[in-house]
């Protein structure tokens, strides 16, 4: 893995989406455990530079290791 893009966007890409900014869209009020907002993020990123659509980004996630690597 270290040799394909997901190291690369793992390192530099997924670690400066800033949670905190979206904050304000979660309850603080006691509920289910959300997504993490970078693993969301990272994911239409990814989806976007690779022209995908929904449902090929979700079977990638499902099946692809370097998906599941990098979020």
């Amino acid at each position: 893995m270290r040799k394909s893009w997901a190291h690369e966007f793992q390192n530099t890409i997924f670690p400066d989406i800033n949670e905190e900014r979206f904050a304000v869209l979660y309850s603080d009020k006691p509920s289910r455990p959300n997504t993490p907002i970078n693993v969301i993020i990272g994911g239409l990123l990814i989806k976007e530079l690779n022209n995908l659509t929904d449902e090929e980004l979700v079977a990638q996630i499902h099946f692809n290791t370097e998906y599941q690597y990098v979020l």
